[in-house]
């Protein structure tokens, strides 16, 4: 192989190399994260300590580098290195964090020596790789150039092009394919492997390469000092550059959020449209860069066109989420369709980002193409690098820690476009006059064409530009449509570090949204209560409800401020430490008045504006109550705050008899990812009970023994009583409505899910949530489970559900399924004793016949009507009431029935069912056991006269009642062996679709599991 065809084969490997590189990034983000939190400051130290290292690497490769003989075994050298360095990482991390949470950080009290003890262990971590990778690019460049010296433009620019590629490929690789398979040990041990494969292919390649191969470039008279007006322009240039690319990739990631959503896979599909817009810019200045007759002229007006094109991007932006809105509404929600929905969301970001993007791929090429044919050498290679990371290290602080909130997403972008048509000017102003370069014509008109050009699209994109805060708050990601503009105004909108936020109220109801999610909500008129406003508030109850004694509360995330001023109405409590990593959250929440009130006004609350990890890692603090309320689980970052790690750190945070209380979404996600958050809390926590606060949302109070019996005591608080009357609760049994069940009952359910715990490395619920979301899957049916027409739950954890005050049932909006379904039983039992459906409006048309066939044959009746008596309707009415109602009230219910002098006249086979109802009402096992058997022989022949076979084809749902009944009192009796054999005929009936439900898999692994004593 000749030296020509090497050099394409280091363009290639060079393509690996970028991919190990963006791994790294994306890698070490997620792990320093972990470290530091992931509060605006954390993620700006994250891109400085990586970007740093790179500047001050390609500044050491520059300042060495050419003494170097051998640059391009020195690359390999360097990237072996890097490889070990990648091996061990993992086993580092751990080890040092370890170290830091359980001896370090307890022993800085000091909350900013503290501070600078994570800042200067990340920098250990990560810094040495970071400084190695800057000097890759650098090496390999000038390596390659002092090969072939005539053609250093193109290789450049081809450098740029693959490494870039690389790095776009890695985002997309790492993303969507490695952590998912290996997770984040896995990931960062394949970049490792790929940067080993990178130094033994350029090792062999190049050792064979005569000493003399590889001379150093001859230079022309280099300028008498660094300070030389051509040095000092490009460098300049290629600072204000960087700073204005990274300004641009922050707020298009921002604006995009709000269209794609702020997952993790959406970010990964906007960094790799960015690095995509640099590599084919680059690609494209290698075919005439070397044809350039004044390349520093051309360098001036992409700098303005970059500008220009910035502006448009705010122009197209509003169109981008019109484009959004078109696909939730054209593709279906399918597997096949969530890869649709990521390709026409990378064709979204690109249409936003890829033309500037584009024009940044071009600069870094011409500029060092520039300095090198101006004599400053091989050496001008890693200056270039250098000071354009530097810059972009000055872009990442700007557009975060002032842009941002001070200027809003479109004066920040605004101000990354003002930064690179300044460069393009002074460029103009500059080509003619300076002397270190042969004279060249520049148009004399250009400066002044250029500088009207900016003034016009500046002041019309002033004037006429402005993002749609109601297309913005929608969350046209989610649900394909806007809010209605009719009646809506925005009370608040504001960019901040970590999210924009809005607060719309429409229709009596304010809504606060972080980047077009609603994260709270309140009812302002008269109407019902909404949705989170029964979790914002019950989940404070339940707390207390359980921990009532409570004197100090730290609350992760303010949302709307209820959960704080719910928690605060307890007299008992000392101290609230809120802790909330948005500012701007806070300014909304200060927004709902008297539902917030006590979180802003009382002298007991404490907001402090952090990352909660960080937070409850440096307080020395242990509290008697832990309430986690943050954002949903797939928003990126908030995944962290659900694994086995936070879960242990969140241990020793409790006093011993310290509660944690988690609330924990359940719609637009699965089973399994449900299953992998239980699995992941219960094995840190030796006790929990599981709540409903509303469909679709769980709370789940934790305790590191056993959860306590809850008291009556949170309703001798009168402002917890006020509280809670608009919401209907007024004693425990409302409470208890809302109990699904213990770990003792649960935990061998979440532990049939094939899925791993959720893990900081290896985090199923960040990589699943934003395809949930799209799929529309749902767990919600967790929540039916107390409403199974059999009181499972009921009797498998030995709870008699208490007498609930019939007013509080008739709460209209949202509630638990066993609220609604108490709420009907009651109407139902009214129906069969005054046969009207009047003043009941939960029944409708098919329950009132199948209630008007119940009361005239099955109660009251003559003994010829008796005989038609039909079961289901029957069963139906069964559903609702038995566990729905006391069993107090059930007595007086199947009593009636049982007494009634139709029971006499019905068959054998309907009065064994009459038994089996009332038995269930009861919770007698033994006698469910009894009427189950006795019935289930007539229930399988009647099965047989229908279908001519013992096979149940479709499972009818008798089957199915008669099994779950046997299954349920044999286990309630503790005769597992018989109840394995009884579950087995279930097993053998064909009937997926029974199986697949909830109940049916809790049953399998309650029969299967070996539970402890009660």
């Amino acid at each position: 192989m000749n030296i020509a065809q090497k050099k394409y084969v280091l363009y290639a490997i060079f393509v690996l190399s970028g991919v190990g590189g963006l791994i790294y990034e994306s890698i070490w983000s997620h792990y320093l994260k972990l470290f530091l939190g992931h509060a605006a400051y954390a993620q700006s130290l994250v891109l400085v300590i990586f970007m740093g290292g790179m500047a001050l690497g390609a500044w050491l490769a520059a300042r060495y580098g050419h003494r170097w003989k051998n640059l391009l075994l020195t690359y390999a050298a360097v990237e072996l290195v890097i490889g070990l360095s990648g091996l061990v990482f993992h086993s580092t991390f751990v080890g040092f964090t370890r170290f830091s949470y359980d001896t370090a950080l307890p022993a800085l009290a000091n909350p900013l020596s503290a501070e600078l003890y994570r800042w200067a262990g990340s920098a250990i971590l990560i810094l040495p790789q970071s400084i190695l990778l800057g000097m890759t690019f650098p090496l390999l460049s000038a390596g390659l150039i002092r090969l072939f010296p005539t053609t250093s433009g193109p290789v450049l620019a081809t450098l740029y092009f693959t490494n870039s590629l690389g790095a776009a490929i890695g985002v997309l690789l790492s993303g969507f394919v490695l952590i998912a398979a290996v997770g984040l040990p896995g990931t960062i041990l394949a970049a490792g492997v790929i940067n080993i494969v990178v130094a033994l292919c350029v090792w062999l390649l190049c050792r064979s390469l005569p000493a003399g191969a590889l001379p150093e470039a001859s230079e022309a008279a280099a300028p008498a000092s660094l300070a030389s007006s051509i040095r000092k322009q490009m460098l300049m240039v290629a600072f204000l550059t960087g700073c204005a690319s990274f300004i641009y990739e922050i707020i298009w990631i921002r604006m995009l959020s709000m269209v794609l959503g702020a997952s993790t896979h959406a970010f990964e599909i906007m960094l790799c449209a960015f690095i995509l817009g640099l590599a084919f810019g680059s690609l494209c200045i290698k075919r005439y860069i070397s044809a350039l007759a004044n390349p520093r002229f051309i360098l001036a007006a992409i700098q303005v066109a970059m500008g220009m094109l910035a502006l448009v991007s705010l122009v197209l932006y509003n169109s981008s989420m019109d484009a959004m809105q078109w696909v939730m509404q054209a593709i279906a929600k399918t597997e096949s369709a969530y890869t649709a929905f990521n390709v026409a969301s990378m064709a979204i970001t690109i249409a936003i980002m890829f033309p500037a993007a584009f024009c940044a791929g071009m600069t870094l090429p011409l500029i060092t193409h520039v300095l090198l044919k101006s004599g400053h050498g091989e050496k001008s290679i890693g200056s270039v690098y250098s000071v354009n990371t530097f810059g972009s290290i000055a872009g990442v602080l700007i557009a975060i820690n002032i842009a941002l909130p001070m200027m809003g997403i479109k004066g920040a972008l605004m101000l990354g476009a003002a930064i690179d048509v300044a460069a393009g000017l002074q460029l103009l102003w500059f080509v003619p006059r300076t002397a270190a370069l042969p004279a060249t014509r520049v148009p004399w008109f250009a400066l002044p064409v250029a500088l009207a050009i900016a003034l016009l699209g500046f002041g019309l994109t002033w004037i006429f530009v402005q993002p749609d805060a109601l297309k913005m708050a929608s969350g046209i990601y989610r649900f394909g449509r806007y809010i209605p503009p009719e009646g809506a105004k925005v009370l608040l909108d504001k960019d901040g570090k970590t999210a924009t936020v809005h607060l719309i109220s429409q229709d009596g109801i304010l809504t606060l949204r972080t980047n077009g999610k609603t994260d709270a909500s309140l009812q302002t008129g008269s109407g019902p209560p909404t949705e989170d406003e029964y979790t914002q508030t019950l989940i404070a109850a339940l707390g207390l409800y359980h921990h009532p004694q409570s004197e100090s509360v730290a609350m992760i995330g303010i949302g709307s401020g209820m959960t704080t001023h719910s928690l605060l109405a307890s007299p008992r409590v000392k101290e609230t430490n809120t802790i909330e990593i948005e500012p701007y959250m806070v300014d909304g929440a200060r927004l709902f008045g008297k539902a917030s009130e006590r979180a802003f006004t009382d002298p007991r609350s404490r907001i402090y504006i952090d990352d909660a990890k960080s937070f409850l890692a440096i307080s020395p603090r242990q509290y008697d109550l832990i309430v986690s309320e943050p954002s949903n689980p797939w928003v990126s970052g908030v995944s962290s705050l659900f694994t086995r790690e936070f879960y242990a750190r969140i241990k020793t945070k409790l006093k011993p008899d310290g509660v944690f209380l988690q609330w924990l979404q359940i719609y637009q996600t699965d089973y399994d990812v449900v299953a992998s958050v239980m699995k992941a809390l219960g094995e840190e926590f030796g006790d929990y009970v599981i709540y409903e606060t509303m469909v679709g949302d769980l709370a789940i109070v934790a305790s590191q023994t056993k959860v306590a019996e809850p008291t009556a005591e949170l309703f001798s608080f009168p402002d917890a009583v006020r509280m809670l009357a608009r919401f209907k609760v007024t004693g425990s049994a409302d409470l208890e409505l809302r109990r699904i069940g213990n770990k003792r009952l649960l935990q061998p359910y979440f532990a049939g899910y094939a899925t791993a715990e959720n893990s900081d490395f290896f985090p199923i619920l960040d990589l699943r949530g934003a395809k949930d979301r799209f799929l529309g899957h749902s767990a919600v049916m967790l929540g039916e489970l107390p409403s199974y027409p059999i009181p499972v739950m009921d009797m498998l954890q030995s709870r008699t559900p208490g007498r609930v005050t019939r007013g509080n049932l008739q709460v209209v909006g949202s509630k638990s399924p066993r609220l609604r379904d108490a709420n009907i039983a009651r109407q139902m039992t009214d129906f069969i004793d005054d046969g009207t459906s009047v003043g009941k409006p939960e029944l409708n048309n098919q329950f009132v016949a199948e209630l008007e066939h119940v009361r005239n044959y099955w109660l009251k009746c003559d003994a010829t009507s008796a005989t038609g008596a039909r079961l289901d309707p029957l069963l139906r009415f069964a559903q609702f009431v038995n566990p729905g109602m006391t069993p107090d009230e059930l007595r007086g219910v199947w009593n009636a029935f049982r007494g009634s002098r139709c029971y006499t006249a019905l068959s054998p086979y309907n009065r064994l069912w009459l038994d089996l109802f009332a038995a269930v009402g009861q919770r007698d096992a033994a006698a469910m056991l009894n009427a189950a058997r006795a019935v289930l022989p007539m229930q399988m022949d009647s099965v047989v006269s229908a279908w001519g076979t013992r096979e149940t084809k479709g499972y009818p749902y008798e089957i199915e009642y008669l099994h779950v009944a046997i299954v349920t009192a044999l286990l309630v009796q503790d005769k597992r062996e018989e109840a394995k054999q009884a579950w087995q005929m279930v097993l053998d009936v064909k009937s997926e679709r029974f199986k697949r439900s909830p109940m049916a898999l809790l049953l399998d692994a309650t029969v299967n599991a070996d539970l402890p004593p009660k």
